[in-house]
């Protein structure tokens, strides 16, 4: 009869899944390259430096968990894109963030994650051409996938990739004290900020040890 080896395998299945640790609150650290898709014009003007991420986070239910952040990403100036105008300088993308995310223990030393994140983001373009550094807000929101593997009890490392986007911003001439992209065909509503992620991270447990 088949019966006793299927509760056999039933019952290892729900020892195996008893042992599984908890999800509990954590901080997470990311280094991030965002590339940006979308926009010609902004990937010809500017050369992504990187972006870092940090935020803390609380479980709520079965894994779903709230959180809060901060991502700083900096780009700077390619000089001769707009050729022959110069432009020297840096872009700076401050970003106040909430989170939403589900964890789920895929075995005794692995877990991923699914992330929403909505904020606000503040762009900071610091030019030569401009008297002044030229500033922007924006709405900002990204989804992300991330796999982490545990080093130790309390420190786990992974791998993450996104996308993220500041739909309410985008690239104009007085950003950079112009009244035109010298050679470019502008359209009359220019593509908005998005971005492509992928990074690399740890994820700290507040609370030692697992069960």
């Amino acid at each position: 009869m088949r019966k006793p080896a299927t509760l056999v395998l039933l019952f290892g299945a729900a020892v195996a899944s008893a042992q599984l640790p908890e999800v509990t609150p954590t901080v997470k650290v990311g280094f991030n390259l965002p590339v940006p898709v979308g926009s010609d014009l902004f990937q010809d003007i500017t050369e992504t430096l990187g972006q870092i991420d940090a935020c803390a986070q609380l479980p709520l239910w079965k894994g779903l968990g709230v959180g809060a952040g901060y991502s700083g990403t900096w780009f700077y100036l390619e000089e001769r894109a707009l050729s022959p105008t110069v432009i020297r300088g840096d872009v700076m993308r401050s970003t106040w963030y909430g989170k939403l995310q589900y964890e789920h223990y895929a075995g005794p030393n692995g877990f991923y994650e699914f992330a929403f994140k909505a904020g606000g983001s503040t762009i900071n373009w610091d030019t030569e051409n401009c008297p002044d550094v030229k500033r922007q807000s924006a709405f900002h929101w990204g989804l992300y996938a991330s796999y982490y593997l545990h080093a130790t009890d309390a420190l786990a490392f992974g791998l993450t990739i996104g996308y993220e986007a500041d739909p309410s911003a985008a690239l104009t001439p007085d950003l950079l004290c112009l009244e035109d992209f010298t050679g470019r065909t502008t359209m009359e509503e220019p593509d908005p900020y998005r971005f492509f992620v992928l990074g690399l991270g740890f994820s700290t447990r507040l609370k030692w040890g697992r069960e």
